[in-house]
């Protein structure tokens, strides 16, 4: 608070009268007493109001009047009396000399506490430091006492449980009792679900409305296979297990299943002939030569290169083709190609399809091949279909008709063969790039679950 009027006197001299003068004098009087004079650090400030008020006293008496004089003689009373002035000017040099080495004392002083200080505290840390190393160093004895002491018991109740264990596998042999010399426990070991070298496919026989009974078989509903390509997809669909049905066209006369190429050229043919009894008056006694077993085989085809690979595949197969009729039998070759390579076979989403063979005669045996393009770093299915043919007819069974005619049934004979196969797979088709998919094989013969064929490659 007094530094500000401090300020404020000085500033307001500066301009003063002699009147205003004198008011500031008398101010100044009032504020600072001598004991805030013999204040060292307030006499600073105190001494330059002095001399600025002392300055401008000298400019006015110049010119003053007698009673502006009055007033500057009064300012003069107030700024300086006798013994303010005296203790003023003897503040001499000595005086701030005491002054000095008195600050100086007190800082050496603080010093040499500082060190005294210091030097304890260091003394403290040494103490407290050696305790935690001792205390460290007992701790850790203890806990390699007390670890020795765990793997101790740990390996105790090992060695007990390996006893136990020997003492199983005793009693093991002893029951099983293995002949001294047998070489079976030699040929149990892990094996590869598919030995490497193995040629693996998926082969089946759909009933189609050959089986005239039962669930599951189908006329016209899929289309005609041996044509229509935009109905392909379902024969995949069917033997992959890749679709939406209940009991709805998912009968087979023989069951899809795991098959094998053989041979070290990769030869696989199915043949078979098989009788078919038909009731005279049965209203559905042509459906089996409209709409004949289907066999349906697909080998998966995996190009490892950078570029596309072109190859001839070679089969057999049998073919029905009734009279001049829209047909359901015939045969064909075709190829499924996915959107995507191998490398982004999760956004596979479509396979496009395309006839490369189509048979559409009655054949009891035929024999085709088939040019086809795998697409660089793409694994393709390569489907051949093929149906039962008629191959015999006419045979009648039952008593002759000359007695009692209405009670006794006739019936006629039919007889039919189908075949499909592939051969030189190993030795034709495959070459430096190109493999059987084990991966999707066996997908698609596992059947986890998928609605829709392009999933196999995911």
């Amino acid at each position: 608070m007094k530094e500000a009027i401090y300020q404020r006197i000085k500033d307001l001299a500066a301009t003063s009268t002699p009147d205003q003068l004198a008011y500031l004098a008398k101010s100044l009087e009032l504020i600072a007493d001598k004991k805030a004079i013999a204040n060292v650090v307030q006499m600073t400030e105190v001494k330059g109001i002095i001399d600025t008020l002392q300055k401008r006293l000298k400019d006015l008496a110049v010119n003053s009047t007698p009673d502006q004089l009055a007033y500057l003689a009064k300012a003069l009373e107030s700024i300086v009396d006798k013994s303010a002035v005296s203790e003023i000017v003897q503040m001499t040099d000595r005086k701030l000399k005491e002054l000095l080495d008195s600050a100086r004392k007190h800082l050496t002083d603080l010093d040499n506490k500082k060190a005294s200080s210091l030097a304890v505290i260091s003394e403290s840390e040494k103490q407290l430091l050696k305790r935690i190393d001792e205390k460290g160093t007992t701790n850790l004895s203890l806990l390699d006492t007390r670890k020795n002491a765990n793997i101790a018991a740990i390996n105790s109740v090992g060695n007990d449980h390996k006893d136990g264990l020997k003492g199983l596998v005793n009693n093991f042999r002893t029951v099983n009792d293995v002949p001294s010399g047998s070489s079976i426990m030699k040929e149990v070991r892990n094996r590869h679900m598919i030995e490497p070298g193995a040629l693996p496919f998926l082969f089946g026989v759909l009933s189609r409305k050959n089986n005239y009974f039962g669930h599951g078989t189908f006329t016209t509903e899929l289309g005609q296979w041996s044509s229509d390509i935009t109905k392909t997809d379902y024969m995949l669909q069917l033997l992959a297990g890749t679709h939406t049905y209940d009991t709805s066209y998912v009968s087979f006369y023989r069951p899809r299943q795991l098959c094998f190429l053989e041979g070290s050229k990769g030869t696989f043919i199915y043949g078979e002939s098989y009788p078919r009894f038909m009731y005279d008056g049965f209203s559905e006694q042509f459906n089996m030569l409209k709409y004949p077993y289907a066999a349906l085989g697909v080998i998966f085809v995996k190009n490892t290169s950078n570029v596309d690979i072109s190859k001839t595949i070679n089969f057999v197969g049998s073919a029905m083709w009734y009279k001049d009729e829209v047909n359901y039998g015939g045969a064909g070759l075709f190829i499924g190609t996915p959107d995507r390579t191998n490398t982004r076979k999760s956004e596979i989403s479509r396979i496009t399809w395309t006839r490369i063979y189509q048979h559409e005669i009655s054949s009891s045996e035929f024999i085709g091949l088939g040019n086809i393009i795998i697409p660089a770093g793409k694994t393709v299915t390569v489907l051949l279909y093929t149906s039962s043919n008629l191959h015999s007819e006419g045979e009648r069974v039952g008593e002759t008709p000359e007695f009692f005619a209405s009670e006794h049934a006739y019936s006629t004979i039919y007889g039919q063969f189908i075949q499909w196969g592939i051969y030189n797979f190993r030795s034709n088709f495959l070459t430096t790039g190109l493999e059987v998919d084990v991966e999707r094989t066996l997908r698609a013969w596992q059947c986890p679950g998928l609605d829709a064929t392009y999933k196999l490659w995911h």
